[in-house]
């Protein structure tokens, strides 16, 4: 169904639970669905409410819709979905979707110089719920390391955030982040 809405015949499809461990998945397309079926896999086995489901489209190493889908987040089913020629949105329990947008700010953010800022409150999530938070306007901002983080991880919150007015930055011009790699290396 979600090649219907990119109207594309087949559309391959990269997944996290696909690529087996030390398993090499060599990628020659240029537009692809990337997947990750369970993030947050801790915080399900463990019973907690952060883990979801991400699911972003990729064309030409950007990610054009991101979905993100947190089926028990505080006893909700929270569906967060965006791509830049639509913008962003909120479902929540099946209902009420809403427009989202993701605070802004004109300064550079340092994960390194937190300090600094005026935080009053902060929370460690296990999942890419963050990136639908930030997105929402829930969370002002998520400071988080480039380095721990797959594709398939950010992919669908990078095009959330974007799509609701947000930035994705990394602390060094020398990190940007980059989608559809010639390969993916299982963890």
């Amino acid at each position: 169904e979600l090649n219907k809405l990119f109207g594309e015949e087949s559309i391959p499809m990269v997944s996290e639970e696909l690529v087996e461990d030390g398993m090499v998945v060599e990628k020659a397309f240029n537009h692809f669905f990337l997947m990750d079926p369970l993030d947050g896999t801790n915080s399900f086995i463990n019973g907690e409410d952060t883990f979801c489901i991400n699911l972003a489209y990729i064309k030409n190493n950007i990610p054009e819709v991101g979905f993100i889908y947190a089926p028990d987040y505080k006893n909700n089913k929270i569906l967060w979905m965006g791509g830049e020629k639509i913008g962003s949105f909120k479902e929540v329990n099946g209902k009420n979707i809403e427009k989202i947008t993701a605070k802004k700010y004109n300064q550079e953010v340092s994960i390194e110089e937190k300090e600094k800022w005026n935080i009053k409150n902060e929370e460690y999530l296990h999942s890419a719920i963050k990136f639908g938070l930030v997105a929402d306007g829930t969370f002002d901002i998520y400071l988080g390391k480039k380095n721990k983080a797959c594709d398939w991880d950010i992919a669908a919150g990078h095009a959330l955030i974007v799509s609701a007015g947000g930035d994705l930055g990394f602390l060094a011009p020398d990190e940007d982040f980059q989608y559809g790699l010639p390969q993916y290396n299982a963890p």
